[in-house]
């Protein structure tokens, strides 16, 4: 089953949808439609953490896209650990 067919109907079945995608990114670790699925995956299931991650590989593949870039940044901001209080 295609990774795009899992990742559209992920919200029945978020498990089996990450077991596919952990599949072909081991397979193609940095094909962008890969990442793109495994990231769609991570934001329906509520994973910050791995989504950070998925982008951060996702830029690092394709400097040059501003957008892509933009939200990466937005990303990071929004999961970084808020400073301690003084």
């Amino acid at each position: 089953m295609p990774i795009l067919s899992i990742s559209t109907g992920m919200r029945r079945n978020l498990p089996e949808a990450w077991a596919v995608a952990n599949n072909a990114l081991t397979k193609w670790p940095d094909h962008s439609g890969v990442l793109v699925a495994a990231l769609n995956i991570a934001e329906q299931s509520g994973d910050a953490e791995r989504k950070l991650d998925l982008l951060r590989r996702l830029a690092a593949l394709d400097a040059d896209d501003a957008a892509l870039q933009s939200l990466l940044q937005k990303v990071e901001a929004q999961t970084a650990p808020a400073a301690p209080k003084s």
